[in-house]
């Protein structure tokens, strides 16, 4: 938990900035009345694509560069098609000369953690809440592990691997059998595949493949890093 006191009416402590991972901040008290107006068109157009598509192109096209940036984020909170993105990320890129990696880096994590938020508001088991919060958060897996164990105690690995497999269940809707549990297991401990095969009876170039499939799972990706 991070706590922040400030002073709002000192000028000098403004603006407040909202960080966007991993290279993006904006002043988020700035409002401009046309860009708000269109925002709230395209939430209206959702559902009609090639309005939407649109309104999106013009929203960029008739805006300055902040106000452009400022629709492209709210347009990654309604989850739209990645295709989407990517092409007002070029037309943003065309106009003002913005960095292509950037932009698609912070609107790639932006549209991964509403996802994850989106599970963590659909789950109730609590270990399984810490491990999308600790993921929400970028804690690596290491740090992960720790308050883990400070929370539950005991061997907090194995505690992680079930409520992953829970996770992985609810939110990728994945039939989690074995061998899953134990190489997800031995993935989580910092430990190579090849040390869980002759416990699993599997041949390490499954648990390969095994794996391969597994770190396509967002949560697991995210999870699992060094």
């Amino acid at each position: 938990m991070t706590l922040v006191i400030r002073t709002n009416s000192d000028v000098r402590s403004q603006p407040q900035y909202e960080y966007h991972p991993p290279s993006l901040a904006r002043n988020p008290f700035y409002h401009d009345p046309t860009t708000a107006r269109r925002i709230q068109l395209l939430h209206a157009l959702r559902d009609h694509y090639e309005l939407f598509r649109k309104c999106l192109h013009e929203a960029v096209r008739d805006n300055d560069f902040a106000s452009s940036v400022t629709v492209l984020l709210e347009v990654c909170k309604m989850q739209p098609k990645r295709q989407l993105v990517d092409e007002m990320i070029d037309l943003v890129v065309d106009q003002y000369g913005a960095p292509t990696k950037t932009l698609h880096r912070v609107t790639e994590e932006l549209m991964q953690n509403l996802t994850l938020a989106s599970l963590r508001n659909r789950v109730r088991d609590p270990a399984a809440r810490l491990i999308l919060a600790l993921v929400l958060n970028g804690l690596n897996r290491k740090d992960a592990i720790a308050i883990f164990s400070e929370r539950y105690g005991g061997d907090a690995v194995s505690r992680m691997t079930a409520a992953v497999v829970r996770l992985l269940e609810e939110g990728d809707d994945m039939r989690v059998m074995d061998p899953i549990p134990a190489l997800l297991f031995t993935v989580l401990s910092g430990r190579p595949i090849d040390s869980c095969t002759a416990s699993t009876g599997y041949q390490l170039r499954d648990m390969q493949e095994i794996a391969s499939l597994l770190s396509q799972s967002l949560l697991v990706k995210k999870l699992i890093q060094a």
